[in-house]
């Protein structure tokens, strides 16, 4: 069944007959109000977005935010992060509540943030947290979800997607900043010099998130806070003044956070029992290079050793067996 494709340019409106679905282009209908549209919305046609008026497509579909791939509606702080937040996140945090202050002073907030350093260092769980603290909308993506489509401009689409419903959280639900965090950036943060097409669609996504970035201004209150394991990967001009200019270096926890780690993970919370002759403090030290992740599975298979010997107590045999298979890792 043919149906109407409708075109509302200053006060002509066009009508073409076209193939099954019915589509209207966001910048389009960009001068129709918000009932218009939702009787489009009724008469069974499809807003997509186009290049000028990515907050209409937003208000017109809901929000990717409302899905669970790309909003985590559980609420973390600062006081979760186990053995405190580098000092650079914390003037971070200052800066985005008192954005205004820091405006009359003319000071210009940074549009993007780099979390680099060794993986397993808690990069995602920091960028959760810091909009945890401000009462942010936080929109999560990874660089290889992004990059690793099955359709040449999917990632572009999914850029620009993000993009508007983190605009539409600041415009529309109340939230004073939005948050879009994107894990594992240089997987599209590497200019490719391959002429195949997924190298092109690559390059396309880079250039869709320039453009973005270089598009809103101060008064989106949106920021993007990009991770990394590997710095030097990323394109030059993904790192230029005015996109992701603020490198914070996110580092391996030192001897008393690897202790903080150990108090945490074998604690009651995850229903474990640490005996009386564990020395914590030792195990700290004894643990360096440890990343986060590390920490936790150390202390997992230490759980396993007690399991397998029919106990429940965590002891120190068991945490010297569990080490020494770290080693062997």
């Amino acid at each position: 069944m043919w149906g109407l494709m409708f075109y509302k340019r200053s006060s002509l409106v066009f009508s073409l007959l076209i193939s099954p679905c019915c589509l209207v282009q966001a910048d389009s209908v960009q001068a129709l109000s918000l009932p218009v549209v939702l009787n489009y919305k009724a008469a069974g046609v499809q807003i997509y977005q186009g290049s000028d008026n990515l907050d209409l497509y937003a208000l017109y579909n809901k929000p990717a935010m409302l899905d669970g791939d790309t909003f985590d509606g559980k609420k973390m702080t600062f006081k979760d992060i186990i053995g405190g937040v580098p000092s650079e996140i914390e003037d971070l945090k200052k800066f985005l509540e008192n954005a205004s202050d820091y405006q009359k002073a003319g000071a210009i907030m940074p549009k993007g943030y780099v979390f680099y350093g060794p993986p397993g260092t808690g990069k995602t769980l920091l960028a959760r947290a810091l909009a945890g603290e401000v009462d942010a909308a936080f929109f999560a993506t990874s660089g290889s979800g992004l990059s690793t489509e099955k359709y040449v401009g999917d990632g572009v689409r999914k850029v620009k997607d993000i993009f508007a419903n983190a605009r539409y959280a600041v415009k529309y639900q109340g939230y004073k900043q939005a948050i879009i965090f994107v894990d594992e950036l240089d997987s599209i943060g590497r200019r490719s010099s391959g002429e195949d097409s997924a190298a092109q669609d690559r390059n396309n996504t880079i250039n869709e998130f320039l453009v973005q970035m270089d598009g809103f201004s101060q008064n989106d209150n949106i920021i993007v806070v990009g991770a990394t394991n590997r710095l030097e990967l990323l394109d030059d001009a993904l790192k230029r003044s005015g996109r992701f200019e603020m490198h914070i270096e996110i580092n391996l926890p030192d001897v008393k956070k690897r202790e903080a780690l150990l108090k945490h993970y074998t604690s009651s919370q995850f229903n474990r029992k640490l005996d009386a002759d564990v020395d914590l403090n030792f195990f700290a030290q004894q643990t360096n290079n440890f990343n986060c992740a590390d920490i936790a599975l150390f202390v997992n298979r230490a759980a396993i050793y007690v399991a397998r010997q029919k106990k429940t107590v965590i002891n120190k045999e068991a945490m010297l067996a569990a080490l020494k298979q770290m080693d062997k890792k």
